[in-house]
């Protein structure tokens, strides 16, 4: 199992963050929940800013170390933006 974003990042906010309570991405990428797919979560806390949906927050999560370790660590295994959001369907 990688780390999970809020590990990554060091952020603190984990608790009060939709990424950590998104039971329907639990175990994508071997993360906790949202925690290895937090791009496609609306409404993460990053850099203590509320973000909108993974379309709002596109160019800014592409960036960010978090998405790059998992994308990664993942290689092949790394699920594109489609297969997560049909998880979150379900």
């Amino acid at each position: 199992m990688g780390l999970n974003c809020w590990e990554i990042k060091k952020c603190g906010l984990e608790n009060n963050c939709p990424a950590k309570h998104e039971t329907k991405l639990n175990g994508i990428h071997g993360g906790e929940n949202g925690g290895r797919a937090c791009w496609i979560v609306h409404g993460t806390l990053c850099d203590n800013e509320i973000q909108g949906d993974h379309t709002e927050k596109y160019t800014r999560c592409y960036q960010c170390e978090a998405y790059n370790i998992v994308r990664e660590e993942e290689a092949s295994n790394f699920l594109v933006a489609g297969k997560l959001l049909n998880k979150l369907k379900v």
